[in-house]
């Protein structure tokens, strides 16, 4: 009986842990909040650019309708790549 609660109380902590997951924070006063969320601070990261990149695309194209040209794709690759979290 001893056992069995330990092994569950085991899992009921380590499924909390793992459900908690990590979140990336960027704030900017162009794009606002950003919040990234994934399993580890990697993931969430990942996803907090991959927003970044979208959103900052959608503005390049609303403010010069037509595509965006490479250097211009460049830059905003260059600043979602390299954007800090909070």
């Amino acid at each position: 009986m001893r056992t069995i609660i330990m092994l569950l109380f085991l899992v009921l902590a380590a499924s909390a842990h793992a459900a908690k997951g990590a979140s990336c924070v960027y704030k900017s006063a162009d794009l606002g909040t950003l919040v990234g969320r994934g399993p580890s601070f990697s993931l969430a990261f990942e996803d907090a650019a991959t927003q970044c990149f979208e959103r900052r695309t959608h503005l390049s194209r609303a403010r010069h309708p037509g595509s965006t040209d490479e250097d211009a794709s460049l830059a905003i690759i260059d600043v979602c790549a390299n954007l800090r979290c909070s």
